[in-house]
């Protein structure tokens, strides 16, 4: 079973080594807000921030606070095209 894992493993990482030869692969540093979400405990504590009005993703003036105060999504307005 660990034979399989690692040959999965290799075919995953030879992956990447030939996007990053050919000059394909790119990295993005994100200086913002992150958290990670993997587990229950994760998910009920950064609810738990969204709902106490305190979420960095979601404060005023910032690019990103695109969500009304229950959660969904606010869609962006369109521009017309004249």
């Amino acid at each position: 079973m660990q034979t399989v894992g690692l040959k999965t493993l290799k075919n995953k990482l030879s992956k990447y080594v030939r996007l990053a030869a050919a000059g394909e692969l790119r990295a993005h540093r994100h200086e913002g807000f992150w958290e990670c979400m993997d587990t229950y405990k994760d998910a009920v504590a950064l609810n738990d921030l969204w709902a106490s009005g305190e979420a960095p993703w979601a404060q005023a003036g910032s690019r990103r606070a695109r969500y009304s105060a229950t959660g969904s999504r606010i869609p962006r307005r369109r521009r017309s095209p004249a």
